[in-house]
């Protein structure tokens, strides 16, 4: 009897703690089938606000349309913006009001008449006010849902903007307001997109049906006006379905049923998990740009339309890597990182035509496909596009920054694979970046072998970095003077660094610096070379030497502390050391170049601007930054023989230097012509090779001790 109801009591306690644990997976199962799906539903709204953003500003953002809405040409604003609401369905509405929200024109399916208002006054007003809170700038947008005639809408308003805002009207630029249906139709279209259940809105106030999620939808003002929901998925009660009866039925064989239905209970569940993480994990959109990600454009380039166009190698397919995408995030933070890969997607978007397919692929790496008879052509207008609307600056977490990237190019060939494109597509980009050009790079043959050798540079690269730190450096520094041209008396020295890498050999600067920038090895090369020029000049107490920095080095938030450390640690006074900066560095991030130059300034630091002429930085610059030395390009005198034009522009930048109270260097003198020249024009402080090639430091040592001269009797053996 004992037996028995021990038996008993331990058959009750095991069907209790069967039940007990089978509720508890079961919640825990609902639980995370809800989280996964909350997430696919925020992924789902991201994309496809992103869509009707992009689509927005694809129409205002738009020269003629500028024009058109200006000088109100209404045949051309009916013949694009009407046809695309009333034929194309890119948009289901479009509203085009002046800049204080006066509605101009306005169209929609469902209003053939002709009116200026397609939407009601309140929604414009909200939207529009919202728009002229922040900056005036192209690209620019706000959204919210709104309804009107018994149908809601999500909205996107721009400003319409020409792409040279110079020649734009004083004034608020006019505003484009567009936006799709959000009708049950094209909810059950979203519902079998992204493996959703029963999207659908619901008012604010109304109750929610159980076993239903919800999000909030924002209205033109910014504030809630409806919830999307949609069913959720309920594996636990699956689970308990199947569980319970089991655990009932068999309750005289209880030991084998705990088996049983344990088993059988935690595979279920991890069944039901696992094909719930299968279809979130099969999502076709990257949830922060709202482009395709990799899996979506799989699929998208395996249908039969895209996949012929493909095998008749009718297409052109770009690999595009953002330049500077770790220092954005390691010295603005991964917010700022986030905002820059946004306004590219949508920058991207905004420059390919609704045929073409654009995909994140991960990280800072995009690709776009582009489909035609000419797709050479179509790659070359693609890129023409994508650069005029990257030459804007991107509002990061307050810092105006210009995001461009490197592009890789390849034409398509009748038989090749989407794999082998996108293989020559990634060398051509990877040439781009590792050459700093701002042009896309189109993919050859001979690319191929070039990509092989720059991987094994970058590779001895770090490795050699490795080295430097424990002691056994590879690399060397050798000094080129700076002379006072009239006399040749020694002025300072600018620190240059040379590579002999065991396994390749001499690897020039020219070859291997370039590299490095790409592969964003430049601040650790950098810091390396500041440490070793305070080495020397703790040595010499006389000596001034000057030393190159990197725009990568310049975004660094502990550049200014980093500089500070390792000259204090050397007791070498910041007056003996002059940073030189291309102008690339100053355009490309110019609050960030001022701020990082005027905190080393304060303690005695001096800047130079190195290679002047050969970017694109204008007089504002050179008034704009502290700059006191101004380094003239070597080809300006190397044309003077020849070119009339070289002369007066070398002089121009001479007097330009004085005028604005610089010292002038002149680079690259290597003939004596050359160097009376440069003296006749007013610039007496000289660098090339006529004065001195690269030193060790031996002979800068020497070189700096002999009396003034110049020309052949003044050069030292090169330093290699």
């Amino acid at each position: 009897m004992y037996i028995f109801a021990s038996m008993v009591v331990a058959g009750v306690a095991a069907i209790g703690f069967v039940l007990l644990l089978s509720m508890w997976m079961a919640r825990e199962a609902n639980h995370q089938a809800a989280d996964h799906m909350r997430r696919l539903v925020d992924s789902a709204v991201a994309g496809f606000t992103g869509r009707v953003e992009l689509t927005n500003v694809d129409f205002a953002y738009w020269e003629e349309a500028y024009y058109a809405v200006v000088y109100r040409d209404k045949p051309w604003i009916e013949s694009n913006i009407a046809e695309s609401v009333s034929q194309t369905g890119v948009m289901q509405i479009a509203q085009i009001t002046d800049g204080s929200g006066v509605p101009l024109y306005g169209y929609s399916p469902a209003d053939d008449a002709d009116q200026a208002a397609v939407l009601p006054q309140p929604v414009i007003d909200s939207l529009v006010n919202r728009l002229r809170t922040g900056p005036t700038e192209p690209e620019r947008t706000v959204v919210g849902v709104a309804e009107t005639d018994g149908v809601s809408y999500l909205l996107a308003a721009s400003y319409v903007f020409a792409y040279d805002p110079a020649e734009m009207k004083p004034g608020v630029p006019p505003v484009l307001i567009s936006g799709v249906d959000l009708s049950p139709e094209r909810l059950r279209e979203k519902s079998q997109e992204y493996l959703v259940d029963d999207l659908r809105l619901q008012p604010l106030t109304a109750p929610l049906p159980d076993a239903y999620g919800a999000r909030p939808l924002l209205g033109p003002d910014g504030t809630p006006v409806a919830n999307l929901i949609w069913q959720m998925p309920r594996p636990g009660d699956a689970l308990l379905a199947t569980a319970l009866p089991a655990v009932g039925g068999m309750s005289a064989i209880l030991l084998v049923v705990v088996l049983i239905v344990a088993r059988r209970s935690s595979g279920l569940a991890s069944e039901i998990v696992s094909q719930r993480e299968d279809a979130r994990s099969t999502a076709r959109t990257d949830a922060l740009t709202g482009l395709l990600n990799r899996i979506g454009f799989e699929e998208v380039t395996a249908r039969r339309e895209t996949a012929d166009w493909i095998r008749r190698g009718s297409v052109a397919l770009l690999y595009l890597d953002l330049n500077e995408f770790k220092a954005i995030n390691d010295q603005l933070g991964h917010d700022a990182g986030d905002r820059a890969l946004i306004e590219t997607a949508k920058r991207l978007r905004a420059a390919a035509r609704s045929q073409d397919v654009v995909a994140r692929l991960g990280g800072d790496e995009f690709v776009c496909l582009l489909v035609g008879a000419d797709p050479e052509g179509l790659a070359r207008d693609f890129c023409v596009r994508l650069t005029e609307k990257t030459a804007v600056p991107v509002d990061l977490d307050g810092q105006m920054r210009v995001v461009r990237s490197s592009i890789g190019v390849t034409v398509g060939r009748r038989g090749d694979s989407l794999e082998e494109q996108m293989v020559r597509a990634d060398v051509a980009m990877y040439h781009a970046k590792r050459s700093g050009t701002l042009e896309p790079v189109f993919y050859s043959e001979d690319l191929r072998d070039a990509h092989s050798w720059q991987k094994s540079v970058e590779e001895r690269l770090r490795l050699g970095l490795t080295d430097a730190a424990s002691g056994r450096s590879p690399f060397r520094m050798v000094f080129q003077p700076v002379v006072n041209g009239a006399d040749g008396h020694f002025l300072y020295a600018e620190a240059l660094l040379r590579w002999r890498d065991p396994s390749l050999g001499q690897v020039g600067p020219d070859a291997f610096i370039p590299i490095a920038e790409a592969r964003g090895l430049l601040p650790e090369i950098g810091t390396h070379v500041l440490a070793e020029c305070c080495d020397v000049l703790a040595s010499r107490p006389d000596l001034t030497l000057s030393v190159n920095i990197s725009p990568l080095q310049l975004i660094d938030q502990q550049f200014a502390d980093r500089v500070l450390d390792i000259t204090q640690a050397a007791g070498v006074a910041p007056e003996r050391l002059i940073l030189e900066l291309t102008e690339n560095a100053l355009i490309d991030v110019p609050e960030t170049a001022r701020a990082r130059i005027d905190t080393l300034r304060s303690h005695g630091f001096r800047f130079a601007l190195d290679d002047f002429g050969t970017g694109y930085a204008s007089v504002s610059y050179l008034k704009h930054f502290p700059i006191e030395i101004l380094k003239i390009d070597r080809s300006y005198l190397a044309q003077i023989g020849t070119s009339a034009r070289a002369r007066a522009l070398f002089e121009t930048f001479v007097n330009l230097g004085q005028t604005l109270g610089m010292d002038t260097v002149a680079e690259g003198i290597e003939t004596a012509e050359q160097a009376e020249t440069a003296c006749q024009a007013g610039c007496t402080m000289h660098q090339g090779f006529y004065h001195s090639y690269p030193l060790s430091l031996k002979d800068l040592d020497s070189f700096i001790a002999r009396p003034g001269t110049t020309g052949s009797d003044a050069r030292q053996p090169r330093a290699g």
